[in-house]
């Protein structure tokens, strides 16, 4: 919000930004935001990825509930005296329309880039207590092709005679 600022002769302007955290009073059994002198600290769990799949996606059903789980693998830049570059491999999940997207438009060695939010698991097996980290899809972003390694050419329209003439359907 901008201001004028009245105190001198010279008319400034200030640039209030001020921290705005939305609190939804009616929900039972949540904590309001610590807060520093009165004021509200904002949060933030936002992950941004961008990385090929290492397979190909597939969609579950859960009662009327869709779920696609994949991972992503994300190269790291070499270092100095590195002779390769490390991989990140994150566990993704999503859910519903998000998961229709990845399944039918994406496969494996296909870029893709994430918006999301991190979340971690604890849960006991065999009395081990355990954690898993996955990453909760909100925004899917196309952003390269396949990975293509020594495939053959893709059929264009001068290989089929009956495109683009009175045969062709279209014509």
């Amino acid at each position: 919000m901008l201001r004028p600022y009245k105190d001198s002769k010279i008319p400034k302007i200030i640039l209030d930004i001020g921290c705005k955290v939305k609190y939804n009073k009616s929900t039972t059994g949540t904590q309001k935001p610590e807060t520093t002198k009165g004021r509200q600290i904002p949060m933030l769990n936002k992950f941004l990825v961008a990385g090929r799949l290492t397979a190909d996606p597939e969609i579950k059903t859960i009662g009327e509930k869709r779920l696609c789980k994949f991972t992503i693998a994300c190269d790291r830049p070499k270092r100095k005296g590195e002779e390769t570059a490390e991989t990140d491999f994150f566990p993704c999940t999503a859910w519903n329309r998000n998961a229709d997207v990845i399944v039918d438009w994406f496969g494996k060695g296909d870029m893709v880039t994430l918006v999301g939010s991190v979340h971690n698991n604890r849960y006991e097996k065999d009395d081990q207590k355990r954690s898993s980290t996955e990453v909760k899809v909100e925004e899917i972003h196309f952003s390269g092709g396949k990975k293509r390694e020594n495939t053959a050419p893709t059929a264009n329209r001068y290989d089929n005679p009956y495109i683009g003439t009175e045969n062709d359907p279209l014509f």
